[in-house]
């Protein structure tokens, strides 16, 4: 009995996981729909915060991508 708790606490848990990753995916895609430029800016280059246009990796940061 205790076996069968834990496994269905495993699959919970399990599904939790992969319905956050599956919107992070879809809220990324929505970025990029949004953004033309989505994580296509150079270091050193302009960028608007929070619109995910600076390449991975880096941040905007006074509206230049820089390493953070």
């Amino acid at each position: 009995m205790i076996l069968v708790v834990l496994i269905f606490i495993a699959l919970l848990g399990l599904a939790a996981i992969v319905a956050l990753n599956r919107s992070k995916d879809m809220t990324e895609q929505s970025l990029r729909t949004q953004n033309p430029v989505f994580h296509t800016v150079e270091e050193g280059s302009k960028c608007t915060p929070d619109a995910g246009d600076c390449k991975v990796g880096l941040t905007c940061k006074d509206n230049i991508c820089a390493k953070p």
